[in-house]
């Protein structure tokens, strides 16, 4: 038995609503109504996944969703709903947004535009079956669900019985998003237990390779189940917001002398990086037993495609080459929105962050405006929502884990500026209690050079955080 004995991890209305009794997360009263529909999300995204959980749902009516979104200013939320309630467990509901059943578990295929694929006319058809489906489904006071999401293709059980076997073919609809358990309006009580997520790592493919900084280095795609082999082959505006999940491992020169496999990730692997610019600091950690790795996310602008891949390499990494389960990060230049969007939803696979001039606010570059299409989002709909996706309004799961910080920057950085950057970073860390140092260059702007590229201080923070003392 799996108990639930804190909300962490968990945001939602605890005070009146959901609540933890014996392990089990309880939403509603036995003896009263529920007004409105009520959420208990996750605080971070998943891509794809395997969730596990058992519902106790008595005459009402609830559901799981997944890959979702809190609607802004709003108690919904919007996204693909696993449903449950008498008559319709195990179908498959799109919440908040195209508002229709997508899939009916014992109701044949029908078109859902037409009059046929209504949700009323396909509840009528799934209530005309419910007592021969929910003997089919084993339907008991405690039931499993199961539900796997795999790019595109998404499949649920109800105690082991297959209800739903779906392939989205739209494709702005996105791959990544939260998990929510849902008690609908009217209800009574909804209770879940032994809830289990598991991540699904890629496999790695067209492995290549070579040598770069005297040592071996392979580069490898990692599998997109939602595309196949063929990446985001004819869909470059993807490709150019979401990478092509082409990556890199540099293995180390020799093992570090006490054991350990530390490694560091780093941020943007995009046009030729990491390159000869980079050559002096990687040297040095290749030579003291570090493995150097990175993953092409596009100008993703830290969304959560990007972070849903930098989770797929940390996997693979740790899985395939038993590297330590906690990384170094080397956010250079916008690298910087992708890796603290990482860690703040990842603080407890995060040792410590070094970063060279990175950006550290989306208003700072490339802009509101500019990462709203990464983020599939209006300029107005991001700026609603910076602060879920902004590194410098995201360092207190930071600051907690107490992860050590060290920023090089140049005080004359026309591009990035320090002061709305890596400035602003460093105070308000400092302030929430994190560690953290900021070394100034001064008179050097956002350019390749000896200050900053060959910054000794630098190389001694990962090396000192990288063997875990």
């Amino acid at each position: 038995m799996r108990k639930t004995r804190t909300f962490t991890g968990w945001e939602g209305e605890t005070e009146k609503t959901w609540r933890i009794e014996n392990g089990e997360i309880v939403a509603g009263k036995p003896d009263a109504k529920q007004p409105r529909n009520e959420f208990l999300c996750t605080t971070r995204d998943y891509a794809d996944f395997e969730l596990r959980l058992e519902y106790r749902r008595g005459d009402n009516n609830g559901g799981i969703q997944f890959r979702s979104e809190r609607v802004p200013k709003h108690h919904e939320v919007s996204g693909y709903q696993a449903d449950f309630a008498p008559g319709i467990d195990g179908c498959l509901y799109d919440e908040s947004r195209r508002n229709r059943f997508l899939a009916v578990f014992g109701v044949p295929e029908v078109d859902l535009a037409s009059d046929a694929g209504r949700p009323g006319a396909l509840i009528k058809q799934a209530q005309a079956l419910r007592a021969e489906n929910e003997k089919k489904l084993k339907i008991d006071e405690w039931n499993r669900y199961r539900i796997r999401a795999e790019g595109p293709r998404i499949r649920l059980w109800i105690n082991d019985v297959l209800t739903v076997d779906y392939t989205e073919k739209d494709p702005k609809i996105p791959l990544t998003g939260k998990i929510a358990l849902q008690i609908h309006s009217g209800a009574t009580e909804i209770r879940y237990r032994n809830i289990v997520i598991e991540e699904l790592s890629a496999k790695a493919v067209n492995v290549k390779i070579s040598r770069q900084y005297d040592a071996e280095r392979r580069d490898f795609t990692l599998e997109r189940q939602d595309l196949g082999d063929n990446g985001w082959a004819g869909r470059p505006d993807k490709a150019w917001y979401c990478g092509t999940m082409q990556a890199f491992v540099i293995l180390p020169v020799k093992p570090a002398a006490d054991g350990t496999k530390p490694w560091l990730l780093f941020a943007p692997t995009i046009e030729d990086k990491p390159n000869k610019t980079h050559e002096w600091m990687f040297k040095q950690l290749l030579a003291n037993g570090f493995t150097i790795a990175g993953i092409n996310v596009g100008e993703s602008s830290g969304n959560p495609e990007g972070r849903a891949a930098f989770t797929k390499l940390y996997e693979h990494l740790v899985q395939e080459y038993g590297v330590a389960r906690k990384v170094c990060l080397l956010p250079q230049s916008r690298g910087g929105l992708m890796v603290y969007n990482w860690a703040a939803e990842n603080p407890d696979k995060v040792q410590c962050i070094g970063g060279l001039y990175p950006v550290c606010d989306i208003a700072s570059y490339p802009g509101i405006l500019g990462a709203s299409k990464a983020y599939r989002m209006t300029e107005d709909q991001l700026r609603e929502k910076l602060a879920e996706h902004n590194p410098i309004d995201r360092l207190e799961p930071l600051a907690k884990a107490k992860i050590p910080i060290l920023h090089v920057h140049g005080d004359k950085d026309g591009v990035v500026p320090l002061k709305k950057n890596s400035e602003v970073l460093h105070n308000r860390y400092q302030a929430l209690g994190g560690p953290s140092k900021l070394i100034v260059v001064p008179g050097k702007g956002h350019e390749v050079c000896p200050e900053i590229f060959n910054c000794q201080p630098l190389v001694d923070f990962f090396l000192h955080y990288g063997d875990f003392r």
